[in-house]
């Protein structure tokens, strides 16, 4: 396998043995009261914190489990280069999952007002806990003024200065913790984003000894539509996105199972060479909850060579020159399953004609078909671009894996059980 030390530090530090995770574990339990608080940050303007609100509130129900809430504001610009797209697609994820899972989110939902949301950061700064998040937040994407006015006559407010000063220490705090969104929780060290990685949350509570009801409620009727017959799954990809790496293998798994689609292979540049901030504190995040995820479904990752810059540029453009040789984009997809598994597993520089060549040969790209693509880089470039915009332009998203199936669209590799709705095949695979 290729690499080197610094491949080999960074799979060190993912992916230590199950030993030193234990030994961590139990170290922690001593320094930890016994009460087992878990930080929630939450916010009055992020329909994520809302269903994290409710989903926390009924999971932890019975536990003793303490959650102290700290009400924040949306994330700041250099983690969130697109606000207003994000705000957006946001709301329309939660009505997505919850039409698909059993949240807690009122399908008929809509962005609150200011002065609602005002009124909730300044009832929740006051009382912290999960009780009052989960009842503001409810009466909050309700839209329902009277329930979120009764809220605060029985909880109690601060002053709307003492709210948001309370708001920007409590950003800093997650700053200064390693995390940067809002509808985060914090447990011994480690985060839980998003209601799909509470089954994480979940089991670190059992090993704890907390009794978690096993017992899940069943999923409802999915409202989704399902997608014609024969409907292509649109896929925008990145071979620095260590999320598209877990949604490319993932669907590769599928058709090795003998599931049968059709892919269109949608590749773009990474969000920093398309002038897009991504901040260390984000990027490590990133890779961390990656490792956690891959883990989780048995696919190898940690050993990394990051492509950015020529790797990149160079990937792009055999998927151009493959795109341009067949009319579709079939051998693209499977060129990209080889490169990134070489990429975020083992090592491979994909800058270098060795390492290209390598993850291009076991993909069935020949090698002067590899070196026609990297005569001819402009062509990838021109690929990533036409991309984008339809990324940007027509699906309103700005980040990948990204995803277009029928009437769905979606973003993240753990809303590929939605995928599977949609495309009509059988079963539900954990997200």
């Amino acid at each position: 396998m290729p690499g080197g030390l610094k491949p080999a530090l960074i799979n060190a530090y993912l992916n230590r043995g199950p030993a030193l995770r234990g030994g961590l574990e139990r170290f922690a339990a001593r320094i930890v009261p016994a009460r087992g608080e878990l930080k929630f940050y939450w916010s009055a303007e992020d329909p994520y914190s809302a269903v994290m609100a409710l989903r926390l509130q009924a999971m932890l129900a019975g536990t003793g489990v303490h959650c102290r809430v700290f009400p924040v504001p949306l994330s700041a610009g250099d983690v969130n280069p697109e606000p207003e797209l994000r705000v957006r697609h946001a709301l329309r994820d939660c009505h997505t999952l919850a039409g698909f899972y059993p949240l807690e989110f009122p399908r008929s939902a809509q962005q609150p007002a200011q002065e609602d949301a005002a009124l909730a950061y300044r009832v929740v700064a006051q009382a912290s806990t999960l009780e009052v998040a989960a009842a503001v937040s409810a009466a909050l994407w309700s839209n329902d003024s009277a329930a979120l006015a009764e809220a605060q006559t029985r909880f109690g407010s601060v002053s709307a200065a003492d709210a948001e000063r309370v708001a920007a220490s409590n950003a800093q705090r997650q700053r200064s913790e390693g995390h940067y969104h809002p509808g985060a929780v914090r447990w011994l060290g480690e985060w839980f984003e998003s209601p799909t990685r509470l089954p994480h949350l979940a089991d670190r509570l059992r090993q704890r000894g907390y009794a978690l009801d096993p017992a899940l409620p069943p999923l409802p009727e999915p409202s989704l539509t399902a997608a014609p017959s024969g409907t292509p799954l649109e896929m925008w990809f990145s071979f620095r996105s260590p999320y598209s790496y877990i949604a490319i293998a993932l669907l590769d798994r599928w058709r090795q199972a003998g599931d049968v689609f059709d892919v269109t292979f949608r590749p773009v540049l990474p969000m920093v060479m398309r002038g897009l901030a991504v901040p260390r504190i984000k990027r490590m995040y990133i890779v961390k909850d990656c490792a956690r995820e891959a883990r989780r479904r048995g696919i190898p990752f940690g050993h990394i060579a990051d492509p950015v810059g020529a790797g990149a540029e160079r990937c792009l453009a055999v998927c151009a020159t493959l795109i341009a040789a067949d009319g579709d984009t079939q051998r693209a997809f499977t060129f990209a399953v080889s490169a990134s598994r070489g990429i975020w597993s083992e090592a491979y520089d994909v800058a270098t004609d060795l390492g290209l060549r390598a993850v291009a040969e076991r993909a069935g790209v020949s090698v002067s078909e590899v070196d026609t693509a990297v005569a001819n880089l402009p062509a990838g470039a021109a690929l990533a671009a036409t991309n984008r915009d339809a990324m940007t332009g027509e699906l309103g998203l700005w980040g990948v894996p990204s995803f277009r199936c029928g009437d769905l669209t979606t973003w993240g590799q753990d809303r590929l059980p939605l995928i599977r709705h949609v495309l009509g095949l059988r079963g539900i695979v954990d997200p």
